[in-house]
């Protein structure tokens, strides 16, 4: 065999390898490359999730900068990558969509408007974040020369490529929010790519959160360090980044973790058609049309079928969220933990709101269920519309509530916070499922499901609102050892993100 020859198989060998897929259509063609780019992205993350939580340790324990210098480069390049193809995204989008489009969505979505809104939010936050580091990186690189200069030049310069990446990706995502992307090899490893960079930037923040802390301790004992105790020294560090560091830390953690659900959602399928609700063919539409009279008997019909369909969960949700919603004001004020009082009158109305939402969610079983051959289709357009990663998510839901339980510790509110977090336990397991039953039905009115959509939805901001306070009310650390905190800081978002996902699924249904 010739070398020509040789070339030839190896080049197809490498080709069959990263090409493992789909095809892209049904009678044969190419392939889209979706398994072989997946495993690419995942084996990845897994590396730079080791490589980045092992220099983080190395840092706490013995100072070791290279390891730093590395993952910085390393970022830099998935950073200027993932950059990249957002812009080659932007540019075909208004000069050749049929390249990387194959369809858009022309109707007017109510939740892939909200989830941008709380993209660009988080995005905004994180910006603001980088915008800060990148004065007092620039700043403390004037104080030195030699190593630590170009060491605050690279985290500088880092940094602004995170800005400028955060900003365009931000852009982009907007621009193709309602479109589904065609199934070829360029889309699958570009997003993949992209994918991995996200990942690689949420560990990458975690793991700073997490052994910040570390280090900052390092410096207040041995004050050894002088180029970085100009970091935490400085103006900017100690007046706004420290006072906010918990507001900050949940922007960026939240930031990252719905960028990849949002990416990760972009991803082509081979059956990723959409539906679009149509009004006109709707069980709702038949019964108005049935009532053209102008009867006194007719409107008060109408008002009672408003007020059974509509009505009595938006009530229901005032009457057990209203309550739980004016104690947590309260705990603004006061600290939860330190009044009997408020801490019963806390236990008592959101474990009523969580009774509620459990057996509303039960209720939307049984109504799907009774009505799931009407005229209609439910509107599952949009971004999110694929409730997957709601099941690992609630891990997560369900993590925060067995840590809240270990927390508590034995005094006389135990059984309360037992009581409580066991039923809350209860209702993520079945609204997680009913999430992904809502997903498969293809013939429903909407209207039927819209009432206790509301009622879910606002339940689930209200309970995101309320985790993302309270881990910062509660102090275990005589159960969790020292590092609470930073443990609290880097994770705790993760595990009531849950309550956020659901909000954005939700809305769905009750923005129709």
């Amino acid at each position: 065999m010739s070398m020509k020859e040789e070339a030839s198989v190896i080049a197809r060998t490498l080709e069959s390898i990263v090409s493992v897929g789909d095809m892209t259509n049904n009678v044969g063609g190419t392939s889209d490359g979706k398994v072989s780019s997946m495993l690419f992205a995942t084996s990845l993350i897994g590396v730079m999730a080791a490589c980045i939580f092992t220099y983080e340790n190395s840092v706490a324990e013995d100072d070791n900068i290279t390891d730093y210098e590395e993952v910085l480069y390393i970022l830099l390049a998935l950073l200027i990558l993932s950059t990249f193809f957002w812009v080659i995204y932007i540019t075909l989008s208004y000069v050749r969509p049929n390249m990387i489009i194959q369809h858009v969505d022309t109707g007017k979505n109510r939740t892939t408007s909200l989830i941008c809104g709380f993209l660009w939010i988080f995005g905004l936050g994180v910006m603001l974040y980088q915008c800060l580091n990148i004065i007092i990186n620039f700043t403390c690189s004037e104080n030195f020369n030699g190593k630590p200069r170009i060491r605050y030049q690279q985290s500088g310069l880092n940094r602004i490529v995170h800005f400028v990446s955060v900003c365009i990706q931000l852009i982009a995502i907007t621009r193709l929010s309602k479109c589904i992307l065609k199934r070829n090899m360029f889309v699958n490893y570009s997003l993949s790519l992209i994918l991995l960079t996200n990942m690689a930037m949420w560990f990458f923040t975690s793991s700073r959160i997490l052994f910040d802390r570390i280090n900052k301790n390092i410096i207040n004992e041995t004050g050894e360090i002088p180029e970085i105790q100009c970091y935490w020294n400085s103006t900017i560090q100690t007046q706004i980044l420290q006072k906010s560091h918990s507001i900050f830390t949940s922007l960026m953690t939240n930031s990252s973790l719905l960028t990849v659900c949002v990416i990760a959602d972009m991803l082509p399928e081979i059956c990723d058609s959409r539906i679009s609700y149509d009004p006109a063919s709707s069980g709702g539409s038949a019964e108005t049309s049935s009532g053209t009279g102008s009867s006194i008997t007719y409107y008060w019909i109408s008002l009672r079928r408003l007020f059974r369909r509509d009505l009595k969960f938006p009530l229901l949700a005032m009457m057990t969220l209203l309550p739980c919603l004016i104690v947590f004001i309260c705990s603004l004020f006061q600290n939860i933990f330190t009044n009997y009082t408020m801490i019963i009158c806390w236990m008592f109305f959101s474990t009523l709101s969580a009774c509620a939402m459990a057996l509303t969610t039960l209720y939307g079983f049984s109504i799907t269920r009774q009505h799931s051959f009407t005229t209609g289709a439910v509107n599952h357009n949009g971004l999110l519309r694929k409730p997957n990663l709601s099941i690992l998510f609630s891990l997560g839901d369900i993590s925060y509530c067995v840590l809240i339980i270990m927390s508590t510790g034995n005094h006389v509110f135990s059984y309360l916070f037992l009581l409580r977090y066991s039923i809350e336990i209860t209702q993520v397991f079945l609204q997680t499922i009913f999430m992904i039953y809502l997903t498969k039905l293809q013939k429903i009115d909407p209207s039927l499901i819209k009432g206790l959509s509301i009622f879910l939805t606002l339940g689930n901001f209200l309970f995101w609102i309320f985790s993302e306070y309270s881990r910062h009310l509660n102090d275990p650390t005589k159960y969790f050892g020292t590092q609470w905190f930073s443990f609290r800081d880097a994770f705790f978002p993760v595990l009531s993100f849950y309550r956020l996902y659901s909000f954005m699924n939700f809305s769905r249904y009750a923005l129709l």
